[in-house]
């Protein structure tokens, strides 16, 4: 189901597009080895190899996909980055974090196919990420996400 998915992820893209964005320095790689909580509970980023200009929602959005499995600890994290609560831009970024499940989860399968270390689990961390996907593609709330970004 890979053309499905990106099919799916090109008509994000084109919602996220039409939404219109500001690119900005961004980390790029919130996967969950990449974020760690500080003594006061804030959110570190490391390893900035990913770095680069783009839409800073996205830095949100997969951070979210891997920190944030219910609503409302997203919800509460946007509010603090963005100082408001907005439907469009919490839509937004869980578009992106659905978009960088694919992405890490497509990454991680060529990696599996071609790495000569296969003690390490790439094809069980891809599967891991597209199943995240597919549940998200296929949740009822994501029609109206795509119309609410």
């Amino acid at each position: 189901d890979h053309a499905w998915m990106l099919a799916n992820v090109a008509e994000m893209a084109r919602a996220i597009a039409a939404s219109g964005i500001d690119l900005v320095a961004c980390h790029g790689d919130g996967i969950a080895s990449n974020v760690m909580l500080g003594p006061a509970g804030q959110v570190l980023l490391v390893d900035w190899d990913e770095a680069g200009t783009a839409d800073p929602y996205w830095d949100l959005g997969s951070l979210f996909a891997e920190a944030c499995a219910f609503d409302a600890p997203a919800r509460a994290a946007l509010q603090a980055y963005a100082g408001r609560s907005d439907e469009g831009l919490f839509a937004r970024c869980r578009l992106y974090g659905i978009a960088d499940d694919v992405a890490w989860g497509i990454r991680s399968l060529i990696a599996a196919a071609t790495t000569d270390r296969p003690d390490i689990e790439f094809f069980k961390y891809a599967q891991w990420r597209l199943l995240r996907a597919r549940m998200n593609l296929r949740d009822r709330g994501f029609e109206a996400m795509l119309r609410t970004v």
